[in-house]
């Protein structure tokens, strides 16, 4: 790091930037990231947004989560029932007949935690955007990180990083980022600053003093 990124926000900044970038490349859309102070932080904005950006009443929206999926992903849906209508698929068969014009939200994540089960994020993503263009779409990208695959690439509105694995490498992190377009993440950020915290400074200087950095070299030694 250079002494003029060694400012607190500078640095949380310049990791969410860093990581846009990454999980972005070669697109030509342009997309931001916001920070979060964990990665269910992280998560459940991606999830309420969703259910606030939409016009359809809450009582009648409709979730969508394709299984399997990482421990408190799958609580946390459990616990949104309370507010709005949860499904839960395992096989794209169902999730075709699950997505209507009631869904606001499907969610997935591949390789899945801890299974490492592998979903194919074109043909997911496809499907529902031809069933409901208007339904958002997210995804875990934890497991394979930013430089191991681009979701936002096959069609996701928002993938979530966690920062705790893969992306920072030294497993002494807690925070993850969500990527959307511009549009998306200025309304995510919004919403963060009342509800939510960003990374850690601390944990953004590890990130991006040596988790980045270094998370070539890690991945390809993990493949």
């Amino acid at each position: 790091l250079k002494n003029d990124q060694l400012d607190d926000q500078k640095i949380i900044r310049l990791v969410e930037q860093e990581i846009a970038k990454l999980e972005s490349r070669n697109l030509k859309d342009e997309f931001d990231a916001v920070s979060y102070v964990s990665g269910m932080s992280a998560i459940s904005a991606a999830f309420f947004y969703a259910l606030e950006e939409s016009d359809i009443e809450s009582d009648k929206a409709e979730i969508i989560l394709y299984r399997p999926a990482y421990a408190c992903t799958d609580n946390l849906s459990g616990q949104l029932i309370a507010l709005t209508k949860v499904r839960t698929v395992v096989n794209i068969e169902q999730l075709k007949e699950a997505v209507n014009a009631d869904t606001v939200f499907v969610f997935f994540e591949s390789p899945a935690n801890p299974s490492l089960v592998i979903v194919d994020i074109k043909e997911l993503t496809t499907l529902v955007k031809s069933i409901n263009p208007k339904a958002i779409v997210g995804f875990d990208n934890t497991f394979a990180t930013s430089l191991g695959q681009q979701p936002l690439k096959y069609g996701v509105d928002i993938s979530m990083v966690g920062l705790t694995k893969g992306q920072s490498g030294s497993g002494d992190v807690l925070g993850a980022v969500l990527v959307a377009k511009k549009e998306i993440a200025k309304k995510l950020r919004a919403k963060r600053d009342i509800f939510s915290e960003p990374l850690d400074e601390l944990d953004a200087f590890k990130t991006a003093q040596y988790g980045m950095p270094l998370l070539a070299k890690r991945l390809t030694k993990q493949q």
